[in-house]
């Protein structure tokens, strides 16, 4: 799983790179695409825009038209055409690195070099409006991942895969109690906690319930031998990615929800608990009772 954050990691080093070539080709200091905002300033130069365009980038909307019109500055002060803006919006991965890396030469901050032709101006404006209406349509789309996980709010459902690599849905296991915990690895109260929870795993066999153990590591490899060593048998799932963890909005670990037969999340726990306590089951208990009474 480590070529996961190998690529990244490539990715970022060839941007740089190809940003501090584009520095230099306008006789800039390169080493300013590493220093944070200073290389915006630096940009912002290149294409003879005031400094004080840089507090736009922190205004929501205004700063995607800002950074739409400073790539299109950016690709006219090396003479490009509206094509290749529309090249290094949509695909800035390949085409940054051929602006730094090919024959394109500077020639000038892009206020000195002409107007922009009405036909390009449709075409960025296009652009800018597809680019805006893709960003509203996705956060609407998401709209439900942003309420807050609370007591009485369906459980937000996600897919993961567990140390075998099967995919596990939360949603699976409705009509069952489900015991969902949040750990990892690195975190001594949930090292603590766990032999409890295996405890009640243990007794809760053959009845309505389920228990399902979250890991957020982030090292994958970790996780299984942690769980050899404690020897837990309860079912493990892996979110490295954070997936579920960004769902559920985790303000800590450990952290566990006890969700109904209907998927209803009824107790958000805190911090780890000695599960072998009677008060600690309450709840458990009682959504058992329930159901063996339908």
């Amino acid at each position: 799983m480590e070529i996961i954050w190998i690529l990244p990691l490539i990715f970022i080093i060839i941007m740089i790179a190809a940003q501090w070539r584009i520095f230099s080709k306008a006789g800039m200091p390169g080493w300013a695409s590493i220093v944070p905002i200073f290389n915006i300033l630096v940009w912002l130069k290149i294409i003879g825009k005031p400094w004080w365009w840089l507090i736009l980038l922190f205004i929501p909307i205004v700063n995607i038209c800002v950074i739409i019109i400073m790539i299109h500055g950016l690709s006219k002060s090396f003479g490009k055409k509206s094509g290749f803006t529309i090249c290094l919006i949509l695909l800035p991965f390949i085409f940054l690195p051929i602006l730094g890396f090919g024959n394109a030469q500077y020639i000038g901050n892009a206020q000195y070099i002409g107007p922009v032709s009405g036909s390009s101006s449709i075409i960025i404006a296009a652009v800018v409006l597809i680019i805006l209406a893709g960003i509203i349509y996705y956060e609407w789309q998401n709209f439900e991942s942003y309420k807050p996980v609370v007591i009485g709010s369906a459980a937000p459902d996600f897919e993961l895969k567990d140390l075998s690599k099967k995919p596990v849905k939360l949603s699976d296991y409705k009509g069952k109690v489900v015991f969902l915990n949040f750990w990892a690895t690195w975190c001594k109260p949930c090292k603590e906690e766990m032999p409890s929870m295996e405890l009640l795993y243990k007794a809760m066999k053959g009845k309505d319930f389920e228990m399902i153990a979250v890991s957020i590591d982030r090292d994958i490899a970790k996780v299984e031998p942690f769980i050899k060593d404690l020897k837990l048998t309860f079912p493990v799932l892996l979110d490295f990615m954070g997936k579920a963890d960004r769902r559920y909005k985790l303000t800590g670990v450990p952290e566990t929800y006890i969700i109904d037969q209907n998927g209803v999340i009824v107790e958000k726990i805190l911090g780890p608990r000695d599960w072998t306590r009677p008060e600690s089951l309450q709840t458990i208990l009682e959504l058992l009772k329930k159901g063996q009474g339908k």
